[in-house]
C-alpha cells in the first residue's frame, strides 16, 4: 500500500513539475541582436513569427516596447530567415 502511495506522490510531483517546462528550448531558437530602429513587432514581421512567440522564448522581456539596442534575443524555432530578392532590369 505504501508503494502505491509513493508512486502516486511521485507522479503528482512529476506532472506538476512538467507544467513549468518551457514549450520552446533555447536550443531550438536562434539568436538575434537588436539593431537601431528595431521593435519586437518589426523583428516578428521580418522573421515570419509573432511577438508572443518571441516573448515566450525570452521570458526576461517584461515589456515588448522595451528592448535595447545591442540586446541579444532569441527567435523561436519557427522563425524564418528573411529572404532577399534582387530586382533585375
Amino acid at each position: 500500500m505504501k508503494t502505491i502511495r509513493w508512486f502516486a506522490i511521485i507522479m503528482i510531483v512529476v506532472l506538476l513539475w512538467s507544467g513549468f517546462v518551457p514549450a520552446v528550448n533555447a536550443q531550438d531558437a536562434m539568436a538575434y541582436t537588436v539593431q537601431e530602429g528595431d521593435t519586437l513587432s518589426s523583428i516578428a514581421a521580418r522573421y515570419s513569427t509573432t511577438i508572443a512567440a518571441i516573448m515566450e522564448v525570452n521570458p526576461e522581456i517584461d515589456d515588448p516596447a522595451e528592448i535595447d539596442l545591442g540586446q541579444e534575443i532569441q527567435l523561436p524555432e519557427e522563425a524564418q530567415e528573411p529572404t532577399l530578392y534582387t530586382v533585375q532590369e
